[in-house]
């Protein structure tokens, strides 16, 4: 299975999907951030004199079951967005066609051809 294929398969749950695409690297990682994450960059941003309670107000209105939000941490005018499916993840990674064809193989981590530099702050 790809993991084009894995995005669609039900059996394949969203934090396996996740742990695969985390542990091969694939995809842009420094606009997945956890709440954790963005908790510390608020706390930062705050510290530091800039206006950011708009993060923590977008944060709070949505429905979450997941720790796991869109939002690149480079422009303190960026709203996070919740990602609560394997759909959601990888746009929020912008996976490439080739990323898409990859072999979705969740025991085995492998050095993936395609790589974007991950998030440090995860």
């Amino acid at each position: 299975m790809t993991v084009k294929e894995a995005i669609k398969n039900d059996n394949v749950t969203y934090r396996d999907f996740f742990t695969f695409l985390f542990e091969n690297d694939i995809g842009c990682w420094n606009d997945v951030n956890s709440t954790d994450v963005i908790h510390d960059y608020i706390n930062s941003m705050m510290r530091e004199g800039y206006l950011v309670s708009h993060i923590l107000a977008a944060m709070e209105r949505q429905r979450y079951a997941s720790d796991d939000w869109h939002m690149a941490l480079d422009n303190s005018m960026n709203m996070p967005e919740v990602i609560q499916s394997k759909e959601a993840l990888a746009n929020a990674l912008s996976l490439s066609d080739e990323q898409l064809a990859v072999k979705y193989e969740p025991h085995e981590i492998f050095n993936s051809p395609v790589k974007h530099s991950r998030n440090e702050a995860r």
